[in-house]
């Protein structure tokens, strides 16, 4: 299964800060408080300078439930995945919302289970790991 990407928005060119049908252009500086904002709600994430990547809550909100249906049914409180083992189609994610997803939106997922307690997310080596409460 191919996994869907993060949709990454560029703040400096993207068209959708553009309604050419009334030649209106929201500036940059509005561009960012936008992003900001989405940030702070757990729906968005700066990738460089100007950019970002973002993810409606529905999304986020439909991953984390497959997050919790899975430590549930597999029994993994205490226990340390990778994003990349939680996506993993052909493992434990399988026919799961995470099975085939981007990493990147599975990670917007663990920050929001982090904030509630039910996980602590950490780096190393490179790879998002997860340990569940």
């Amino acid at each position: 299964m191919r996994a869907r990407k993060c949709p990454i928005v560029d703040v400096a060119s993207e068209g959708i800060f553009t309604n050419a049908s009334i030649n209106r252009t929201v500036d940059v500086a509005m561009r960012r408080e936008i992003i900001d904002a989405l940030e702070r709600r757990g729906e968005a994430t700066w990738t460089a300078a100007t950019t970002a990547c973002v993810v409606d809550a529905t999304t986020v909100r439909a991953l984390c439930i497959a997050m919790r249906d899975i430590v549930e049914t597999y029994g993994l409180s205490g226990k340390v995945l990778t994003l990349s083992e939680l996506t993993d189609a052909r493992g434990i994610a399988k026919g799961t919302a995470l099975a085939g997803e981007d990493e990147q939106r599975c990670a917007f997922a663990a920050r929001a289970l982090e904030l509630e307690g039910a996980c602590a997310t950490f780096q190393l080596d490179g790879a998002t790991g997860v340990k569940f409460a």
